[in-house]
């Protein structure tokens, strides 16, 4: 997680004066890949501490576009910006027996 989050904080620094939707939307595709992955059950908080650090340096990195960007943005106006684009953190996997059972069931193994 912390090499996921340095090339996310490199690659914001070199987008911070990108459009705030088009880097809005990169930065959804890399949450939703780093989510399909690591999305397994039981490890919702680390989905919700990965989600959390990602928000943290998208403000920071706006908050630095120009001199009055840290009274602009707040954390709430940044919420809002950042639900826009990214959904809640959720599961996406089953688990391991869940998934085999219905295997079975379908007759596939």
């Amino acid at each position: 997680m912390t090499r996921t989050l340095a090339a996310i904080k490199e690659q914001l620094r070199r987008r911070r004066h990108h459009k705030l939707g088009q880097t809005g939307r990169w930065l959804w595709s890399v949450v939703r890949g780093w989510r399909q992955y690591y999305a397994v059950p039981g490890n919702y908080d680390r989905l919700k501490q990965f989600d959390d650090e990602v928000q943290r340096l998208w403000l920071r990195q706006i908050r630095r576009r120009s001199q009055r960007g840290r009274r602009g943005w707040t954390w709430d106006r940044l919420s809002r910006l950042y639900n826009a684009y990214i959904p809640k953190p959720k599961i996406l996997h089953l688990y391991p027996n869940v998934r085999h059972h219905a295997r079975l069931r379908a007759g596939a193994v």
